[in-house]
């Protein structure tokens, strides 16, 4: 698969026209990717694709949702330098050349976390299918700031905000075998922009 230009996108187009609206945005976080020249070559990162938000079927006042979360690494290709798929293992796995030899690094842990436009962490259980999508259930009362909320009982439209990220562990097993916990990091986050028509 080819991007249409040589950053890993800023933007992934609006995904549905149902109700309710939303598009996924790569927040300004300064995570932009580039694959053209040598120099990227090994570059990874991630886009969400395949998003879908729809009115739950269990409850009138709650959203359902899901990202697929793919995993990409430049790389030179027939075509030049080109985006090729990878994976979550690839994507948070290294190696650093140190004195000592070669360090890798690798995940202990991960998780798809998702905040609310308040930074109230939805639903921290999300359910994982096969291909890897995170399906999320969220309460539009959790969904929606003050504001929202005020616009939604006057029967107005509302926006909602969810921020999802990745967040992972990571530890360095050295050549003697030796291993250092490294702590936690958090990825680079993309926006899912809800908006809920008048009613």
């Amino acid at each position: 698969m080819r991007f249409f230009a040589p950053a890993l996108l800023l933007i992934t187009p609006l995904m549905s026209l149902a109700n309710p609206q939303f598009e996924t945005l790569k927040t300004l976080d300064g995570a932009v990717l580039y694959c053209n020249s040598s120099e990227h070559v090994g570059n990874e990162g991630f886009i969400l694709e395949d998003t879908a938000v729809s009115v739950s079927n269990k409850s009138a006042d709650a959203l359902d949702f899901s990202f697929g979360p793919n995993f990409y690494k430049c790389a030179k290709g027939a075509n030049g330098y080109e985006w090729a798929p990878s994976d979550i293992q690839e994507f948070l796995t290294d190696k650093v050349k140190t004195e000592q030899g070669t360090v890798r690094i690798v995940p202990t842990s991960y998780k798809w976390v998702v905040y609310s436009e308040n930074y109230t962490e939805l639903n921290p259980e999300p359910s994982i299918t096969k291909a890897g999508h995170a399906n999320y259930t969220v309460k539009v009362s959790d969904l929606l700031s003050s504001e929202g909320k005020s616009r939604r009982r006057s029967g107005k439209s509302a926006r909602g905000i969810v921020t999802v990220f990745l967040k992972y562990t990571k530890k360095a097993i050295y050549p003697n075998g030796e291993e250092m916990n490294l702590g936690q990091y958090a990825s680079g986050s993309f926006n899912i922009v809800i908006t809920l028509p008048s009613n």
